[in-house]
């Protein structure tokens, strides 16, 4: 027997170094389902290309299909005259020769009208069985849905790199304000004094026409009046001045901003 794993070796081994699997992924050999009886080969057939395609969709596996090996070895011939589809160190040699991490075997088999699926996951590095699963099923049409199901138990995905990655905070960065911001917040101080400069100069308005039904005109407060509205109207003028300057700065920031960016 250890003539024929040898000659296994020599012959998979050029195979073994061109398929060697992509950086990250584990690579897995799927072997073709053993069908108890005749009948049941066809159904075995399909199986073995559904268990290889369901693989073959974890982006964290790289999947070597029994067709791909049938044609590369003729592998069923070579496994059928090894006798090793149980032994543990003839399951090993026969994964480092075909450069795999992992064996998957199953067989199908019937018990009056109940369908037996077995599907096994074997590390052919540590030398260990990763785990096996058996389903019993009444209508051969099940029997897809079971190999799926068996499958999602026997590859879990690995631990994600967002949850492997440390926690970092969730506080929300600090508020960066344009200086456009601060040049309208300066045009809506002068707004602010010059609508309180106009409101005294109403006041001083209202003293001198209260004068002038009392007696003689308040030249002073008429003056007072006239001052602080002029000023008032100064800070007005300073405050549109102003803010269009700040808007027009948030305007043309986010346009220079794209210019500067490489």
């Amino acid at each position: 027997m250890r003539t024929f794993v040898w000659v296994l070796v020599l012959v998979a081994a050029p195979i073994a170094v061109a398929a060697e699997p992509s950086e990250g992924k584990k690579k897995v050999a799927v072997l073709a389902l053993e069908a108890q009886g005749n009948a049941l080969q066809p159904i075995a057939g399909v199986l073995s290309d559904v268990v290889a395609t369901d693989l073959s969709r974890r982006s964290w596996l790289q999947v070597l299909s029994s067709s791909d090996i049938a044609s590369m070895l003729g592998f069923e011939r070579q496994k059928a005259l090894l006798g090793c589809s149980e032994e543990a160190s003839c399951m090993a040699e026969i994964g480092a020769a075909l450069g795999s991490e992992v064996l998957v075997s199953g067989s199908l088999g019937k018990l009056g009208d109940t369908f037996v699926l077995t599907l096994r996951a074997y590390d052919t590095v540590r030398g260990v069985a990763l785990g096996r699963d058996t389903a019993t099923l009444e209508k051969e049409g099940e029997l897809i849905a079971a190999a799926t199901a068996m499958l999602a138990k026997l590859f879990p995905p690995p631990p994600s790199a967002a949850a492997l990655a440390p926690a970092t905070s969730t506080a929300p960065p600090p508020l960066k304000l344009s200086p456009g911001w601060f040049v309208l917040m300066a045009a809506g101080a002068l707004a602010v004094v010059g609508a309180i400069l106009g409101a005294l100069s109403l006041g001083d308005v209202g003293v001198y026409g209260a004068s002038l039904k009392a007696g003689p005109e308040d030249n002073a407060a008429a003056a007072s009046a006239r001052t602080k509205a002029n000023v008032a109207d100064g800070f007005f003028v300073g405050a549109s001045v102003t803010g269009i300057v700040g808007v027009v700065w948030l305007l043309l920031q986010p346009r220079a901003a794209a210019q500067v960016k490489p």
